[in-house]
Parts: C-alpha cells; structure tokens; sequence
C-alpha cells in the first residue's frame, strides 16, 4: 500500500472526527480554517514478504478493510492540534504517523484559538 493512499486514510479519520465534510464547510463560514503544518515519522510498518510471521502481512487486497485509530494531542487551547494515527488490518499494524496542523483564522491568515464553541466543546468533553 503506498503511503500517499495511507496519509489520504490518515486526513478521513482526522476529516470524521471533526464531524466530516459538513462540519468543516462549517468551520470555514466561522472564519476558522486548519491546516498541516508538518508531519513525523509517517511511515509503513509490519509488511512483510514473509507470509508465516503472525506480526506481519505481505498484501492488502483491494477492498479489504483498513482500520484508522487517530488520538489527538491538543495544545494552545486547540490552536496546535497533533494527530497520532495508526493503520491495521486484521489487526496488524500497517502504518503508524503524526499529523500536525495549526487553525488559522481565514481573514488575517494568522494562527488563531479563537475556536467556536462546537469546536472548543470537541477538545474539552464535558462529563455527564
């Protein structure tokens, strides 16, 4: 699997959490937009060409369901957001990467954490 095909599974699970496309053409009409500033240590793990190892597998097939864990480390009261993402299947890691973006306010172009609140609310769960 090629890493750009990773990092595009990558920007889908980042995309959902935020509450998909809606929510995104939402922050934008707020006057909000993110973007990545950087990525660490993006890179493909456990293929193999050896099929009898149990921690490896050496073909993805073609619509074979890849799973996209991302856990999200949040700083500067959701100005600077590191996303960690990691891919498997069946249960076998794939592809592990660290996502960093910024949010920019749309108007000034500078780095912003005046966040609407929907958006604040997501960093900050409150526990019922």
């Amino acid at each position: 699997m090629p890493i750009r095909s990773v990092l595009n599974l990558f920007e889908r699970s980042r995309s959902n959490w935020i509450g998909g496309p809606h929510k995104l053409q939402q922050l934008q009409q707020e006057g909000i937009l993110y973007v990545v500033t950087g990525m660490q240590d993006c890179s493909l793990v456990g293929l193999s060409k050896q099929e009898d190892s149990d921690d490896s597998i050496s073909t993805i097939l073609p619509g074979q369901k890849v799973q996209v864990e991302t856990s999200f480390v949040v700083r500067k009261k959701g100005m600077f957001i590191s996303c960690c993402h990691t891919a498997s299947v069946n249960r076998v890691r794939i592809a592990q990467g660290i996502v960093n973006m910024m949010a920019l306010d749309e108007t000034t172009r500078r780095p912003t954490n005046k966040l609407p609140q929907w958006m604040a609310d997501k960093f900050n769960p409150v526990n019922d």
